[in-house]
């Protein structure tokens, strides 16, 4: 999920919703926060984490962002951009494991496998 300051930002469904949280954004930092959870069946034991990114989006008009969304169409995005593409060029800053930003946050994912005893690099 992204959050700036108390607000939760979901995904927006459509265009001018997306719009708006694009403007809600621009100019500031959010985060993007997403949970872990990995289930050792062998010792029936959950490992968990939750990672935080943040990110500093440039400042937008609304001509900008209006662009932006009928070119990418982040309707089904939480925060309303997709990183991996176009949206990259909304941004000034982005912190730490941009794996995170773009979907499952792979660093986090190794440090959970280690910590369970299944280190990728050992061989099984």
């Amino acid at each position: 999920m992204a959050v700036i300051g108390d607000a939760i930002l979901g995904k927006p469904g459509s265009s001018e919703r997306a719009v708006e949280q694009l403007l809600q954004l621009a100019g500031g930092a959010h985060h993007l926060v997403t949970g872990l959870a990995l289930w050792d069946d062998r010792d029936q034991r959950e490992y968990s984490t939750v990672v935080v990114r943040s990110l500093r989006m440039r400042e937008l008009t609304r001509a900008q962002a209006e662009e932006y969304v009928r070119r990418d169409s982040p309707e089904g995005c939480a925060g309303s951009y997709r990183i991996e593409s176009l949206g990259i060029a909304l941004f000034e800053h982005i912190d730490g494991d941009s794996s995170g930003v773009v979907g499952l946050p792979l660093m986090a994912v190794s440090r959970l496998l280690r910590e369970a005893g299944l280190d990728p690099l050992q061989p099984h």
